[in-house]
């Protein structure tokens, strides 16, 4: 290679390229590759072929750093958007099961803008840059489950689990309203046909050791005791104590829906007053008492109207005999009240073996207040009345009609 075509090589081979774009000029190339053939010897043509492809080798790794990133952006941006690049196909109706989201949700988001390269050598087509970052789909709107009212407190359903609970709040098979031997707290004034004036109060209660169940409201199974003493006064002699029975007892108890079981003993023992037999000597004192184990079951109708029956077998007695059987309705609020209350009703009918399954019936009705706790009781005010054999085990035998006004609290 002479002198001045190693000049030319070196200038060709190491001048910057100020042309606006990295495209080669096939036809000055062949035009310059021709002069060179003219003008160089014919044993130079392996050197001439390893310089055109120098000069190709450099040309292309200018173009090639361009090109790549440009198309790795396209690739990525097609990639992040998924289908969304693609030309959206009309929309006559939302996907089922999400809510329709207008378009003033997404004012501050700014859509993508397509980039059309106008530079030769690039790929026409769009670049996508600026792309906004994707929103999340947004989550169905699931309407919140209706509370039960069956229960008062936050109904969650089969969500909240069912789990061990030490002292629950609340009862799952609640007292019945009418019955005269349940434990609770109550005091009732009353005007019995022939023996005038009496006062009957009970100091009691119910509540629950263990539970197996939901933690938001009283179902599952329970086990409760329960313990009262109900004493009978006699105004007209200074307030004597004319009889008190007491009652202790423990039950298992199964609640689910409108369903409710029962299982349990209880001893109810019957004592006549110290005074009424001063001032009644001939009075045969009756030792009355009952050892006996029970199954219950009562059925929610609707939230606030329960029916119910119940047997119970005594295995030790004394004046008693082994078998009673009582049925009967509550009708009472099973939400919370508020300060207005509502009305409730109750009947109650016990049927027992001493009397030849004759029995009592007792009626109650008034006015309830209920609390929004789930362990809370149900206040009642109202009228009663009794007709049957005594409720007091020592007067089991004497005949009762009375009528009075009473207060009540069961748990």
């Amino acid at each position: 290679m002479t002198p001045a075509s190693r000049r030319r090589f070196w200038a060709n081979s190491h001048a910057p390229d100020r042309r606006p774009s990295p495209s080669l000029d096939v036809n000055a190339m062949h035009t310059s590759d021709s002069n060179a053939r003219l003008r160089a010897p014919t044993g130079q043509s392996s050197r001439r072929s390893f310089a055109r492809a120098v000069l190709v080798a450099m040309r292309l790794a200018v173009i090639v750093p361009v090109l790549v990133p440009v198309f790795s952006l396209g690739l990525l941006s097609g990639s992040a958007l998924g289908d969304d690049w693609l030309p959206a196909a009309e929309v006559t109706e939302p996907a089922q099961g999400l809510p329709v989201i207008s378009g003033a949700e997404f004012e501050s988001e700014q859509p993508a803008r397509p980039v059309t390269s106008s530079g030769a050598g690039h790929t026409s087509g769009p670049l996508w840059t600026d792309l906004p970052e994707r929103s999340a789909v947004p989550e169905p709107i699931v309407p919140e489950p209706e509370s039960n009212a069956f229960y008062s407190g936050t109904d969650c359903g089969d969500e909240c689990g069912w789990g061990w609970q030490v002292l629950p709040q609340g009862i799952v098979y609640k007292p019945y309203l009418a019955a005269a031997k349940e434990s609770r707290l109550s005091t009732v004034l009353m005007k019995e046909s022939e023996d005038g004036l009496l006062w009957d109060s009970t100091l009691g209660g119910r509540f629950g050791l263990l539970r197996f169940g939901p933690s938001d409201r009283p179902e599952g199974f329970q086990w409760d005791i329960d313990g009262a003493g109900m004493v009978r006064l006699d105004p007209a002699e200074n307030m004597d104590v004319r009889a008190a029975d007491f009652r202790a007892g423990t039950s298992l108890n199964w609640g689910y829906s409108a369903h409710r079981w029962r299982v349990g003993y209880y001893h109810l023992s019957s004592h006549t007053g110290d005074e009424f037999l001063l001032k009644n000597p001939n009075h045969n004192r009756l030792n009355f008492y009952r050892d006996a184990f029970y199954v219950g079951y009562s059925y929610y109708v609707n939230p606030d109207f329960r029916v119910y029956a119940e047997l119970a077998w005594a295995f030790h007695v004394e004046y008693a005999e082994p078998f009673e059987f009582l049925f009967g309705f509550d009708w009472a609020p099973s939400y919370a009240t508020g300060l207005r209350g509502a009305p409730f009703a109750a009947l109650n009918v016990h049927l027992r073996q001493e009397l030849d399954f004759s029995g009592n019936l007792a009626l109650q009705a008034g006015w309830a207040w209920r609390g929004a706790d789930a362990a809370s009781g149900l206040f009642r005010t109202g009228l009663y009345y009794y007709n049957g054999g005594s409720p007091q085990g020592s007067f089991y035998a004497d005949n009762e009609q009375s009528v009075g006004y009473g207060i009540w609290y069961d748990f």
